[in-house]
């Protein structure tokens, strides 16, 4: 059985100082949802055991402040083709994960994030998932049940949503 989280990046500012959206930094809003969602991981002794994550700051800043509290270092993998990666990229990007792994994170943007969330949902109605659908808003997490040994086999049918929540209802991670 493996684990797969699916988080958007927390709140972005609107600007950055290059003019990129790229190098768009976290908003104040953002820094203190990816650290409430952090500490509520650390808490209930959900955290993944790797995190795979797009290289733009958004990404990175969510990264560094969701972990900031946890009691070890989790592996991050930075990878520059996540960046706006559509469903099929991300998924890509988790059958990469080794097997040692049991939980891992991928931390990417919207359409894709939404999209891979929208059609792993798919295949077990639940409570979370008709919830989720067409709402995943900037630090949403998405959670998936699936039914495999090796993440070379993540596939579309396989997974079950055990949780969703955005930045209001973080407070419910766990309960779904």
């Amino acid at each position: 059985m493996k684990t797969l989280y699916l988080l958007r990046h927390a709140k972005a500012e609107r600007d950055s100082e290059s003019g990129e959206d790229f190098d768009r930094p976290l908003a104040k809003r953002g820094i203190r949802d990816a650290e409430s969602l952090g500490r509520l991981l650390n808490v209930r002794n959900q955290r993944p055991d790797l995190i795979i994550t797009s290289s733009a700051r958004r990404t990175l800043e969510t990264v560094e402040h969701l972990t900031a509290e946890w009691p070890r270092p989790v592996p991050v993998v930075e990878e520059k083709e996540l960046y706006l990666a559509t469903a099929e990229q991300l998924i890509a990007a988790a059958r990469t994960a080794p097997d040692t792994a049991a939980r891992v994170m991928l931390v990417g943007h919207n359409p894709g994030i939404e999209d891979l969330a929208v059609h792993l949902a798919q295949a077990f109605a639940t409570e979370a998932s008709n919830r989720m659908r067409g709402n995943f808003p900037t630090c949403a997490l998405g959670v998936f049940e699936l039914s495999i040994e090796h993440w070379a086999y993540v596939s579309w049918d396989l997974a079950r949503m055990s949780f969703y929540g955005g930045p209001k209802d973080l407070a419910d991670i766990g309960r779904a």
